[in-house]
């Protein structure tokens, strides 16, 4: 949290939010755990979410929780824990995310911000076998489908990453 450009930028999600509103949309954002930290009312607070989420009359869902399907996808030995959320065809997935370096992909981007939504109980382990996550990664986009992908914000993660990124 104490590190913008490795989360995505509160004026891009309340930009989205705006324009979702102006459609007459519903709108929740959703967020799942990471490796280092909980989507929770904590998290909220730090990136500054909590706020905007009471400003503009929004709601949060966290993906690490509820209901998940369990799916084996080709190629992969172990299925993987996809939110029911994230699989409603009445749900409408805008994937906004904080582009940065990521050590093992090169850059975080649409796909592997899609990677996150995943159920937080498997997709540690995807990590530790080489060559894994890039099929994960492609796995969780094709599964989930966004309708828009939106890159950007203040600031880009730089350096270590993707959870010690340099603001630049």
């Amino acid at each position: 949290p104490d590190c913008p450009g490795s989360y995505t930028d509160p004026d891009l999600v309340r930009g989205v939010i705006r324009w979702a509103r102006a459609r007459g949309a519903e709108v929740a954002v959703a967020e799942g755990d990471q490796r280092a930290c909980r989507a929770d009312a904590r998290l909220l607070k730090a990136r500054g979410y909590d706020e905007l989420l009471l400003d503009e009359g929004a709601s949060f869902e966290s993906l690490s929780r509820g209901e998940r399907a369990r799916i084996q996808v080709a190629g992969l030995d172990a299925p993987l824990d996809v939110p029911m959320a994230m699989l409603d065809p009445h749900v409408l997935v805008v994937n906004a995310y904080a582009p940065k370096y990521h050590w093992e992909c090169g850059i975080t981007a649409a796909t592997k911000n899609l990677y996150g939504a995943l159920y937080a109980s498997t997709k540690g382990d995807f990590h530790r076998v080489p060559g894994v996550l890039d099929r994960v990664v492609a796995a969780a986009a094709r599964l989930m489908r966004p309708a828009i992908s939106l890159g950007g914000g203040t600031f880009l993660g730089s350096g270590l990453g993707p959870h010690f990124t340099v603001p630049v």
